[in-house]
């Protein structure tokens, strides 16, 4: 079977992962401009985390086969 590949013009899971931190940090930064962020930062973070865990356990699980 073949390893499904994310293709968009972010580029691979690993570029996507760095643009959403970028966000975030940013977004915190300049937190008087952003005051009301949707999602909210916390919820952004989480997501950010758990999308780092899943590329983690993607790639652990596929060094096995």
């Amino acid at each position: 079977m073949a390893k499904p590949t994310l293709s968009s013009k972010i580029g691979t899971g690993a570029k996507l992962l760095q643009y959403a931190e970028t966000v975030l940090v940013k977004t915190t930064e300049n937190a008087s401009i952003f005051t009301d962020p949707q999602p909210s930062l916390d919820d952004l973070s989480a997501a950010i985390e758990q999308f780092r865990t899943s590329m983690t356990d993607a790639t652990f699980r596929d060094m096995g086969r």
